[in-house]
């Protein structure tokens, strides 16, 4: 029998070109997201960024009720896909905490908004329709603005304010 060479030892594998881009790509990826949750972690404990999650966790629960309010469920029921009721004075009390305006002592926001709106192709009622349909289920001596809204356009099909009764007071230009 000959004796065989030594069979050369294995080369080590090698990676390929994109792995190794996916790997820094990866690091970097994770990089940012450690950072950006220390940012936010510090963020959140500055005085804006207290008022910035406070003003946030406000919007959330008005819009939860401004859905589920009293009139809501009537409104839906006279035509409008998707509507909510919202007392604007507590609307304003979001804003204060950036803005120093006053807005709570002013008399024209003193109102309920009715919202009224649907998707394209939607027919709405009117807004003299959905004033009748909120005054009945929710009788008040509060003024209250209706809007009727395509939910894609900028420009309302109407908007108009009523007394707590149903009686039309005034086109509100937007």
């Amino acid at each position: 029998m000959t004796p065989q060479p030594p069979s050369p030892s294995p080369t080590p594998a090698k990676r390929s070109g994109c792995v190794t881009a996916l790997l820094v790509v990866g690091v970097l990826a994770g990089l940012v997201c450690l950072g950006s949750a220390i940012a936010v972690f510090v963020a959140a404990r500055s005085d804006t960024g207290k008022k910035i999650f406070s003003a946030i966790d406000q919007g959330v629960k008005l819009a939860e009720q401004g859905v589920n309010a009293p009139g809501a469920a009537e409104v839906r029921a006279a035509g409008c896909p998707q509507s909510t009721v919202m007392d604007m004075a507590e609307a304003m009390k979001i804003a204060e905490a950036f803005i120093d305006g006053g807005f709570k002592d002013d008399p024209e926001l003193d109102y309920t908004l009715v919202s009224c709106s649907g998707p394209i192709g939607s027919t709405l009622p009117s807004c003299e329709d959905v004033a009748a349909a909120y005054a009945k289920a929710v009788p008040s001596e509060r003024n209250f603005m209706v809007e009727a809204k395509i939910s894609s356009r900028q420009k309302p099909e109407c908007s108009k304010q009523f007394k707590g009764n149903g009686e039309f007071i005034k086109d509100v230009k937007k």
